[in-house]
């Protein structure tokens, strides 16, 4: 994942998750922005790869560390595949 915009200012965080075509949603990660790339590993849980179940969509959504911030910080963010 990699980071971009204001990230001096940042009042909010994301939290990322797995969508697979079963109707399964993983548990989510909360994410910090930063400065430098970030790598986080999202495995396919072993149960759904034995049953051949690889199609996923990744979500990605922006909260505030507290419920009453109401400044929005410009960041956003973009994903990346490692192959290999």
């Amino acid at each position: 994942m990699t980071f971009t915009g204001d990230r001096n200012r940042i009042w909010y965080y994301a939290r990322i998750r797995q969508y697979f075509s079963t109707s399964e949603v993983s548990f989510s990660q909360r994410i910090y922005p930063k400065l430098q790339q970030v790598i986080v590993e999202m495995p396919i849980p072993s149960e759904l790869a034995q049953a051949k179940v690889f199609q996923r969509s990744i979500a990605i959504a922006k909260f505030p560390y507290r419920r009453w911030t109401v400044i929005d910080s410009d960041w956003s963010v973009q994903l990346e595949e490692l192959i290999g």
